[in-house]
């Protein structure tokens, strides 16, 4: 039988959630029925074993120094915002499909947007997007976004927020479903198992608090940092180990000296292999202004760990609509410090993680995985 020629558009391949989930799909997809291709902004590094290495990865803009392609990739930016995406696409993707699949909302839903007719599209909506619209960036217009959705054939968003703005935004309710994100739960488990760096590995306080993302503002560290910082003055022994990097490295680090917190909250940076750090912590927290679905939240669950998150759109989905499986807080520096509080009551941590690992139980792999070769399918 022959095999569906099916082609992904991304913006990365590594280095953040979604990232991370596109990863989950590449490694876990049945190649013996589909013909995958890859298409990413541009070439980067990640570590062996990230994509299946007979995996086919292509990149839109080329990422030599010299001359030639600093030209090409002026003249491919130029005909990107000067012209229709039907345009780029016949001039530098070119390559036509049974199937394209725009992995993330914004350039590569763009991109896709102007493949030839009789090429299925299905775009992903990662985020909440009238509360954090990022993607007017990759639009001359509002109405040309609206356009290009128009033009897609099914919208995959990854909680019943995140469908719902989208409706709302731009009419397409008749096209997007809700399909939340994989979840490698035995490999979660298995990478848990190894080292971490010494420094970290043992407590140097009573309570441990994790939290990783990029250091931007959506991810609101500095609402993180002051609610920890108000616990500490609370008499709570408490310490945060964020794990990221991002441009609000700088502040964050400034905050720390101001709250006099540099032996209690740690800027780890980017780690390759989280789960150990997640493991050792008492704690997970999500403080973010928005989100589509955190696979953190996910994760820290699969592992047993108690969470604390801000009412962001997937969570509920996560942790129950009445707070079974974590604590629910407003998304407010007082909501948090209010959830973070309450979490550290006597017996909390310990019966919050007991539900934990129940829930955790309840992500499987092959499950959604089907779901997405419906959606390929249908």
């Amino acid at each position: 039988m022959k095999r569906k020629r099916i082609a992904i558009f991304a913006e990365k391949l590594y280095g953040g959630g979604v990232e991370k989930i596109l990863q989950i799909i590449c490694r876990n997809f049945d190649y013996e029925k589909y013909d995958l291709t890859i298409y990413a902004s541009r070439r980067e590094e990640y570590p062996q074993g990230t994509y299946p290495e007979h995996l086919p990865i292509k990149y839109i803009f080329d990422s030599g120094n010299s001359l030639i392609s600093r030209i090409k990739n002026k003249l491919k930016l130029f005909v990107y915002y000067h012209f229709s995406p039907s345009v780029y696409y016949l001039l530098f993707i070119r390559q036509a499909y049974d199937v394209g699949i725009a992995f993330i909302e914004g350039y590569a839903t763009r991109f896709l947007s102007g493949a030839p007719r009789g090429m299925k599209k299905i775009a992903w909506v990662h985020i909440e997007l009238k509360t954090f619209h990022w993607t007017q960036v990759a639009y001359r217009s509002q109405k040309e976004e609206c356009m290009c959705y128009h033009t897609i054939d099914k919208v995959a968003c990854v909680s019943k927020v995140v469908k719902e703005q989208a409706d709302i935004l731009w009419g397409i309710s008749d096209k997007t479903l809700v399909l939340h994100n994989p979840i490698e739960s035995e490999r979660i488990i298995r990478l848990a198992e190894e080292d971490m760096p010494s420094i970290y590995r043992h407590k140097k306080h009573a309570f441990r608090i994790v939290s990783l993302g990029t250091l931007n503002k959506r991810k609101s560290y500095d609402r993180l940092i002051q609610a920890v910082a108000r616990l500490d003055k609370d008499g709570y022994d408490v310490e945060l180990l964020i794990l990221g990097d991002g441009e609000e490295k700088e502040a964050l680090e400034q905050q720390i000296l101001d709250e006099n917190l540099s032996g209690k909250v740690f800027l780890v940076g980017f780690v390759h292999n989280p789960y150990p750090f997640i493991v050792s912590s008492d704690v997970y927290v999500c403080s973010s202004y928005a989100e589509g679905y955190n696979t953190a939240v996910t994760e820290a669950l699969v592992l047993g760990r108690a969470v604390v998150s801000t009412e962001v759109s997937g969570i509920r989905e996560q942790l129950g609509e009445n707070e079974e499986y974590g604590i629910i807080t407003p998304n407010t520096e007082d909501g948090l410090y209010g959830g973070l509080k309450r979490m550290m009551n006597a017996g909390c941590i310990e019966e919050y993680q007991k539900r934990a690992e129940k829930r955790g139980r309840e992500f499987t792999l092959d499950k959604q995985m089907q779901k997405i070769y419906t959606l390929i399918e249908e």
